[in-house]
């Protein structure tokens, strides 16, 4: 029988867990568990925020929670004393030589747990994160209309001239797919990964870039002629506009990753061909992390980063592999001279049947009034994947909108 706290005081966390080379998953629990396949001789279960680990031929590894501290038990004995109390976020555990069982529990009871995973288990992250209620921005009551093409609710208000993509409606005929394979599988877009580099850090990347685009034309080569003509390419071409991509990203090989909606993406890799933007994402991370979450992409493959004013109360929903709403929205600000950027998110995207759900939750926002400035319209918008197998794309959704 495994340790339970006071049922009045233990509480609901969510953890994290990537295994070496195998399955990350994310869930909220009262209780994670580790059990060896056979007898463990010695585990090492590494304190990442204190810098300490802690060591032995432990029974098993259990994580439980209360309002005030992280613990770990490594006995079945419910006299126990925690072998870890306190509050650091991130664990790593290794000796499992035989493999692993690790279980959940959703509820705080030992006689209701759920086998998430059995096999190798020579590495085992875990990261452990309060539950923060995401919704304190709401979409005010009356705002936004659904379109009818996909069932994706448009928060902003629509320009009619402007051009429209809707994957469940146009399927595939306005887009390309830099990929290893894609299927459509009835209203889904399946997408294999391919095996590339980062261009910027030579590192092996598993990526796929899905563009949306309105017009193939040439486009211009230069930051300040594109900033003076207004567009890169003529007219019709995508500049205000509201982004909406509904996705589950599969076999994530690096859970510091990203996904991302880009204001371009698909280019030449010659001199200020690039001109993107990049709104992002993190798989499993809920902070924007050092760098930011906001990038600008001038001269390929060099990103500005820069950090955005995230929401009172928001946290990102680190979905890892469940499905997930990504909304971006551009539009230009003081007569051109600058563009605002807001990022929306859907935690719990899809019903029962597939369809949109609509609660959207505005993340973060930021505007660019730099000397570099992207305030032109362009031909093409991105979803793009990193360092994943897969994904499968539920919706995609690009409507041109009036700024308010």
């Amino acid at each position: 029988m495994a340790t339970t706290i006071v049922p009045g005081t233990a509480i609901q966390k969510i953890v994290d867990v990537s295994i070496k080379d195998t399955k990350t998953f994310s869930e909220k629990v009262f209780f994670l568990e580790l059990w060896p396949i056979e007898k463990a001789t010695e585990n090492t279960i590494e304190v990442k925020d204190e810098g300490k680990k802690l060591t032995g031929a432990f029974e098993l590894i259990q994580f439980k929670f209360d309002k005030n501290n992280n613990f770990i038990y490594t006995s079945s004995d419910v006299n126990q004393k925690a072998t870890y109390a306190g509050t650091a976020s991130g664990f790593s555990i290794s000796g499992f030589s035989a493999g692993a069982v690790i279980r959940i529990g959703k509820t705080n009871s030992t006689s209701d747990v759920i086998e998430q995973y059995k096999g190798p288990a020579e590495s085992v992250e875990v990261k452990v994160s309060d539950i923060v209620s995401p919704f304190k921005v709401e979409i005010p009551q009356g705002q936004g209309i659904i379109d009818s093409s996909d069932g994706i609710k448009i928060l902003s208000k629509l320009d009619p001239k402007g051009p429209t993509f809707s994957l469940r409606k146009e399927g595939l005929e306005k887009m390309e797919l830099d990929c290893d394979g894609h299927k459509m599988d009835g209203k889904v877009l399946q997408i294999k990964s391919r095996k590339g580099r980062f261009q910027s850090t030579g590192k092996t990347n598993y990526t796929s870039r899905s563009h949306a685009r309105i017009n193939d034309a040439k486009q211009i080569e230069g930051l300040k002629k594109a900033q003076n003509e207004g567009s890169i390419i003529p007219a019709p071409y995508f500049r205000d506009l509201e982004m909406t991509v509904i996705a589950a990203v599969k076999g994530i090989k690096d859970k510091e990753e990203t996904h991302s909606l880009k204001f371009g993406g698909k280019h030449e890799d010659k001199k200020e061909l690039a001109l993107s933007n990049s709104l992002n994402l993190p798989y499993f991370d809920k902070k924007q992390g050092g760098k930011g979450l906001w990038a600008r992409e001038k001269i390929h493959p060099k990103y500005i980063f820069k950090k955005v004013n995230v929401m009172e109360g928001v946290e990102f929903p680190g979905n890892g592999e469940k499905p997930t709403g990504l909304k971006g929205i551009r539009y230009n600000i003081n007569n051109n001279k600058g563009v605002h950027y807001e990022f929306w998110f859907d935690a719990d995207p899809l019903d029962e049947n597939g369809n949109p759900r609509n609660n959207w939750v505005k993340a973060w926002e930021y505007e660019d009034t730099s000397d570099e400035v992207h305030n032109f319209g362009v031909k093409d918008v991105t979803y793009r994947v990193d360092m994943a197998d897969s994904v499968d794309i539920h919706a995609f959704n690009v409507r041109a909108i009036l700024p308010p």
